[in-house]
């Protein structure tokens, strides 16, 4: 080969390269925002995955009055707080929990080859607690704050990340105890503002009677998961899950209609089981026991719940006005999953909540709850000269048991101030280099924009005027 056609050729592998740096241009392009990382990662948009959420300020605060106030009033019936891990084995999750909740369980294998799933609720994980400590007294009530994992349709309020809030009463079989769970939800709304909220109230074994009197036989849970799709795919849905159910025509409308919303259902069960029906008498007592403990729960036979660990009373709660958010709390009496998970059948009854959902509710209410800053006091700085000064005197107004904040990036008083309002942070405390080289600082009220000059060593002044006249020293 001749000089020239070695360069012609060193042209063309030029060329080609020239190619190649353009196909890598144009998977550059594709990749629009994606960052390149050594090693040929990919860096992601900065959101968090589908179906989840970051909780940041203010709503961060209020999340965590939520807690507050749910620990308050969960203790105020004698629960006691419990934690288990956010993964179980995957075959005890899978216990009794249906096949609709399987398919939704986070499941994978650990590098030994374990198979495990992230928790779909507390409820189990509190029976294998129960089960593993045989020696626990009677009776066990348990509450819990604890984040739960499924993977379903994420929509308003309802995430494939979310938190529960709930108590497991274990150990009693009575009407008493199936309300004193219907007086801690009460509670619990009373507690976050709201006050008109529905309790609907029905009992398993009660439509297991149903479908014995209308000689509706095979797998009652598939049943039971049909029903409890009502809310969510309509009656016409329902019939079509029913037929799946090998039920025939006049089965599925018989059915159909006596769980309707028309009509009285006391009646109704009543006109089908009988006066001496025991699965009514019980239901009814648990209703009357609620009534004298304020609550106002009604029978509604289309509540079914879709976990097939139930087995006689179940409950769930919307907020009038706004059904369409579904259920903001939920629970019944799972008498058989202790004997499932452990050796020892114990009598159970619970109930959990989800504050992102009831947190959607309370902002379509308007409803005022929890403040935008945990911040009290904020000690600014009107000088370059007092910048560390600053943060000494926040720091002595930390051991009054105050929330306090300090400038830390040299901002101007008037962008101080504004950063305040945003916040929503209550007083300022003004530190100026003339005041403070006399002993003086000034407390500003933000709301009133009210100044006072104060005496430096006398910071409960400052503590008594942020707590009403109160100092915690």
């Amino acid at each position: 080969m001749s000089l020239g056609e070695k360069k012609m050729g060193l042209g063309e592998k030029k060329m080609g390269l020239g190619e190649k740096k353009m196909s890598l241009g144009e998977k550059k392009m594709s990749l629009g925002k994606k960052k390149l990382v050594s090693g040929g990662g990919i860096i992601p948009d900065p959101k968090p995955p589908r179906g989840t959420q970051d909780i940041l300020p203010p709503e961060s605060y209020k999340f965590r009055k939520m807690m507050d106030i749910a620990v308050n009033v969960f203790q105020s019936f004698g629960y006691k707080e419990v934690f288990t891990p956010a993964f179980e084995n995957l075959g005890l999750l899978s216990t009794k929990s249906g096949e609709d909740v399987k398919n939704e369980i986070y499941h994978f294998k650990d590098k030994s080859g374990r198979e495990l799933g992230l928790r779909f609720d507390m409820t189990i994980p509190v029976a294998r607690v129960v089960a593993g400590n045989p020696n626990m007294r009677l009776p066990i009530k348990f509450c819990y704050i604890a984040p739960q994992w499924r993977y379903e349709r994420p929509q308003a309020g309802r995430f494939r990340e979310h938190w529960q809030f709930g108590v497991e009463l274990i150990g009693v079989n009575s009407a008493v105890a199936d309300a004193e769970i219907l007086s801690v939800v009460n509670a619990l709304l009373r507690g976050f503002g709201i006050k008109k909220a529905k309790i609907l109230v029905n009992s398993r074994e009660l439509i297991e009677k149903v479908l014995e009197k209308m000689e509706i036989s095979g797998d009652k849970n598939g049943v039971f998961r049909a029903i409890d799709k009502i809310d969510k795919i309509d009656v016409e849905g329902v019939r079509e899950e029913l037929k799946k159910q090998k039920l025939s025509e006049k089965q599925s409308t018989d059915l159909l209609k006596f769980i309707e919303k028309k009509g009285d259902p006391l009646k109704k069960a009543t006109a089908l089981l009988g006066t001496d029906s025991q699965e009514l008498k019980n239901i009814v007592q648990i209703i009357d026991n609620a009534k004298k403990l304020g609550v106002d729960a009604k029978l509604d036979l289309s509540k079914i719940r879709g976990l097939d660990y139930y087995t006689g009373f179940v409950f769930e709660t919307v907020v009038e006005g706004f059904e369409n958010f579904g259920s903001v709390c939920s629970g019944g009496r799972y008498d058989e999953l202790m004997g499932i998970v452990g050796k020892r059948d114990l009598p159970a009854t619970g109930m959990g909540f989800g504050p992102s959902r009831l947190m959607e509710v309370m902002k379509e209410m308007n409803l005022p709850f929890g403040e935008n800053t945990a911040t009290q006091i904020f000690v600014a700085s009107a000088g370059s000269d007092v910048t560390e000064k600053v943060s000494e005197i926040a720091f002595e107004l930390r051991k009054f048991g105050l929330n306090v904040e300090s400038e830390l990036i040299g901002r101007k008083l008037s962008k101080q101030f504004e950063y305040c309002d945003s916040e929503g942070i209550p007083w300022v405390l003004i530190v100026g280099s003339r005041d403070f080289a006399e002993g003086k600082v000034t407390l500003r009220e933000m709301g009133s924009g009210k100044e006072e000059l104060l005496n430096l060593t006398n910071l409960k002044a400052v503590v008594e005027k942020i707590n009403g006249g109160e100092s915690n020293a």
